[in-house]
């Protein structure tokens, strides 16, 4: 993977300047592929993180079915089980609990970077699909950090 932002963002992407607290995000993907990929990138700063939680992608023809493996990291201690991590030469991630993630409760997937500029961080887990059905992808996201002109963003991708 190239560990850059250009070309992603495709289905989402977020510009931040201030903090935002939790918001809740979902959005709609119509599949093209058996096993397509979905990926969170983290543009950051070492003054500024990104919360992830409550993930979550099901197929709209049988909604009550969640696809992906540890989808709120509920299954993990430091690392994001059922997910791969890329791009952490200057960023880095962990599993967080408690009053840090959603509803003050469980784990959630923290991604910070440690450089005073902006470096990319992207987390994936593939999941099965059916070529043609729709999936809503749906997440709750929380950044945090004092307010900036630096180039923060969180992008959304399919592959």
């Amino acid at each position: 993977m190239v560990c850059s932002s250009t070309g992603h963002g495709l289905i989402a992407l977020l510009n931040r300047s201030i903090p935002s607290g939790w918001i809740s995000y979902s959005y709609s993907y119509s599949a093209t592929k058996t096993i397509p990929i979905l990926l969170f990138g983290f543009e950051t700063d070492n003054m500024h993180s990104f919360y992830l939680d409550a993930v979550s992608v099901v197929d709209n023809n049988a909604n009550s079915i969640e696809l992906l493996t540890n989808p709120s990291f509920e299954n993990s201690t430091t690392n994001a089980l059922g997910w791969i991590t890329s791009c952490e030469t200057t960023c880095t991630s962990q599993i967080v609990s408690g009053l840090e993630c959603f509803e003050y409760s469980g784990n959630c997937f923290m991604a910070y970077c440690l450089s005073d500029l902006s470096f990319i961080f992207f987390l994936s887990q593939s999941f099965m699909a059916t070529i043609g059905n729709t999936y809503t992808i749906s997440f709750m996201l929380n950044y945090i950090g004092s307010s900036s002109t630096g180039h923060i963003s969180f992008y959304l991708d399919v592959n």
